[in-house]
């Protein structure tokens, strides 16, 4: 759980972040969840996006957890949130099935997994570093509404 601090400094990122969005999806914002954050952000943290540098690199992870929030909630069209969600189907697919694989009781299975393993996370390394997740997703399709794309 957040400190209380932290979570009113998140407040204040979240807030100079959706500045950066356009007209319409701002305003699909309900002025309420706006307001929730001008009143509880933290007055004394002063946060400014440097557009030099991608988003996520300068706002924490409660800032990302309300931007994911908020683009899944209020922005995303229903279009958006079936490929999100496919995503994260297809990723917790992945996950299992790899958690099931690694799962070996006898020494020479051990061995021989041992063997697959190095094949397998050399693949499994070069896919992740050629397939996108769906936080990457996500986060690109954030930073291109807030002009970093």
């Amino acid at each position: 759980m957040a400190r209380p601090e932290a979570k009113r400094m998140a407040y204040v990122e979240v807030l100079e972040s959706i500045k950066k969005l356009n007209n319409f999806e701002y305003s699909r914002i309900p002025s309420e969840v706006i307001n929730y954050y001008e009143k509880n952000k933290l007055e004394e943290y002063h946060f400014e996006i440097d557009n030099a540098l991608p988003l996520e690199e300068q706002i924490s992870e409660e800032a990302k957890a309300i931007l994911t929030h908020l683009y899944i909630k209020f922005i995303a069209t229903s279009d958006d949130k079936k490929d999100l969600f496919k995503q994260v189907k297809e990723d917790i697919s992945q996950t299992q099935s790899s958690v099931a694989n690694e799962k070996v009781s006898d020494k020479l299975q051990a061995i021989q997994k041992q063997k697959q393993d190095d094949k397998r996370g050399k693949e499994h390394s070069e896919a992740m570093m050629t397939k996108e997740t769906w936080v990457q997703r996500l986060f690109r399709k954030i930073k291109k509404m807030v002009g970093r794309g």
